[in-house]
């Protein structure tokens, strides 16, 4: 099935390569928390720009594990604070997040809060769908599924 690495980061790219809003889930204490976040996609990792007084970076500095969904697609990671959007490592990103999170960056992102930070999750597993296909991705072990289905198939009438 490693034939069809190219076409599933092409997919990966063309589902979560802008600004996508997916449910984000976390886990501490033995609780489970989900919310809506606005995330980007690009080489493997997904990116949120949010703050450090959160509930979901306190949640990931206890548990890095997190799950994300977007209608069937389904992925899941280790998240870690990679810190502020002005710090010397991130401008170049900062730059990139600030074009694709363009519609609320400016107005919603407070820059002058040292509190504001962006969450690197750095992919282990995804599924994700075409029209007609499947796409399984195992980024630990690099093994690549795809699967035709039809909607017909996972909903009968």
């Amino acid at each position: 099935m490693q034939q069809y690495f190219n076409r599933a980061m092409e997919v990966l790219n063309e589902n979560f390569g802008h600004d996508v809003v997916v449910a984000l889930a976390t886990t501490a204490d033995g609780k489970v928390s989900v919310r809506e976040v606005d995330c980007y996609y690009k080489d493997g990792k997904i990116y949120v720009v949010t703050n450090a007084k959160t509930r979901k970076v306190q949640d990931i500095e206890k548990c890095p594990e997190v799950a994300m969904c977007k209608q069937m697609s389904k992925l899941s990671g280790k998240a870690v604070n990679i810190g502020h959007p002005l710090a010397p490592q991130n401008i170049q990103l900062r730059n990139e997040l600030r074009k694709v999170f363009a519609l609320f960056y400016n107005s919603h992102i407070n820059e002058n809060d040292p509190d504001t930070c962006i969450l690197e999750i750095t992919l282990d597993k995804v599924e994700t769908y075409t029209r007609y296909h499947r796409y399984t991705v195992d980024f630990k072990t690099n093994e690549i599924g795809r699967e035709h289905y039809s909607p017909s198939e996972l909903w009968p009438q």
